[in-house]
């Protein structure tokens, strides 16, 4: 049962990702990732890889943004929120393109 439940999550996770930001926050995030300011971690949430505060002000936002789906995502499929969290850091980091940041198992920034 819980095989299907985090199936059925990751499937709601995917879908949470392509609203979790209203498009000035997406085309934001976009340029600041293309800028390499801002990169994917495999908790799910980004992080500031180069920048000051206007890029720290972005990364929170996306990510209480992030943490409000991931959460609505957990209570609806009854799993914890910590396995939403790291499952849509795979699939979000599976998904960096070439030239991109993306955060390594030992916790250091390393370009696509």
């Amino acid at each position: 049962m819980l095989d299907r439940r985090l199936f059925l999550g990751g499937i709601a996770i995917t879908a949470a990702l392509g609203m979790a930001s209203g498009p000035a926050v997406a085309q934001s995030l976009d340029q600041a990732k293309a800028a390499g300011l801002i990169g994917e971690m495999p908790n799910g949430y980004v992080g500031v890889v180069q920048g000051g505060g206007d890029v720290q002000a972005l990364v929170d936002r996306v990510n209480a943004e992030r943490r409000a789906r991931y959460r609505e995502v957990a209570g609806k499929n009854g799993v914890p929120l910590a396995v939403v969290e790291t499952q849509a850091g795979a699939r979000l980091i599976a998904r960096v393109p070439r030239g991109q940041f993306v955060m390594n198992a030992a916790g250091r920034w390393e370009r696509r």
